[in-house]
C-alpha cells in the first residue's frame, strides 16, 4: 500500500529474429509456443561470454563438431573474430534455422 502507482504489466510475442531486451532487475516470465532458443546474460556482449554460450548452444544441440559453420563462428570459437554481436546472432540464427 506504500506505493500507490499502478502496476503496469506487459506482454509481448517475439517473431523470429526479434529480439526483447529486459530491464536489470525487472521480473519476468516467458512461455515458448514452440521450439526455441533463447540466451540471456546480465553481461551482455562480454566476448568471453559470448564464445562459452554459443559453445554450450552448440553441444546441447549435439551440433556435428566438424560441421561447416559460417566464418563468423569460426573466427570465434578460434579466437580470431573482432566484428559485432549482431554479426554473431545471425550467424548463430542461420545454423540453428538449418537444421
Amino acid at each position: 500500500d506504500e506505493d500507490k502507482s499502478p502496476l503496469t504489466i506487459w506482454t509481448v510475442v517475439q517473431k523470429p529474429g526479434d529480439m526483447l531486451v529486459i530491464p536489470a532487475y525487472w521480473w519476468h516470465q516467458t512461455y515458448a509456443l514452440e521450439p526455441s532458443v533463447a540466451i540471456a546474460s546480465q553481461r551482455s556482449g562480454d566476448e568471453r561470454d559470448t564464445k562459452r554460450v554459443i559453445s554450450h548452444i552448440f553441444e546441447t544441440i549435439g551440433l556435428d563438431k566438424h560441421q561447416e559453420l559460417p566464418t563468423v563462428l569460426e573466427e570465434l570459437m578460434n579466437d580470431t573474430y573482432t566484428g559485432t554481436q549482431k554479426e554473431i546472432s545471425k550467424a548463430l540464427f542461420k545454423v540453428l534455422s538449418s537444421i
